[in-house]
């Protein structure tokens, strides 16, 4: 008979390939109203025992499951790669001294898998003939509605490097892909830079 365990043991096998943090969300009671819409048709092992598992099916969320880890695995690599020649970049450089020319907000939108609207906010100036930013006033990720993916920030980290002309953002958060037996969570982080 397939069960919640066949679920599980497909999850198992597919972390241990990739490498991945499949698991089947524990539901969190929360005054939280955007966790409770996040955690709407995310599985569940009520979900799955409310479907009738047949081997087919079961295929089918292998496949699912296997390309969303490879897919994750993939991003969450690159957002690191990324990450970390920020860091060796901001070590070699010189910060130069602030004194003000001209200064103003700078703002914009970007888009990464899962969320088609993420904006971004903070203070530039021209102190050294070229523009530059000050710092991260605020960033925001609207996730999807209508793909298979949905991303929902949890945090960020931001650095500034190339004298401070460009500012780097890591997305940390949880990544949702839409399968057959419902959105399964995966953490994610993406990676966006904003040029002053």
């Amino acid at each position: 008979m397939l069960t919640v365990g066949s679920v599980k043991a497909i999850w198992e096998k597919v972390n241990s390939e990739y490498g991945t943090d499949l698991e089947i969300p524990r539901q969190i009671l929360s005054r939280n109203s955007n966790q409770d819409e996040r955690l709407e048709g995310v599985i569940s092992e009520k979900s799955i025992n409310d479907v009738e598992l047949t081997p087919e099916i079961l295929a089918q969320f292998e496949k699912e499951v296997a390309d969303f880890a490879e897919f994750m695995a993939d991003e969450n690599k690159k957002a690191e790669e990324s990450w970390n020649n920020v860091l060796k970049l901001e070590e070699n450089s010189d910060i130069l001294k602030q004194t003000s020319r001209l200064r103003h907000v700078k703002s914009g939108y970007k888009s990464f898998t899962g969320a088609p609207r993420v904006y971004f906010e903070g203070w530039v100036n021209n102190n050294a003939g070229h523009w530059k930013w000050e710092y991260m006033n605020v960033t925001r990720v609207n996730p999807s509605d209508s793909t298979p993916y949905r991303f929902y920030l949890e945090k960020t980290d931001h650095n500034f490097y190339d004298a401070r002309r460009t500012c780097a953002v890591n997305y940390i958060g949880t990544m949702y892909k839409n399968t057959i037996l419902g959105w399964i969570p995966s953490s994610s982080t993406q990676y966006l830079e904003w040029y002053a």
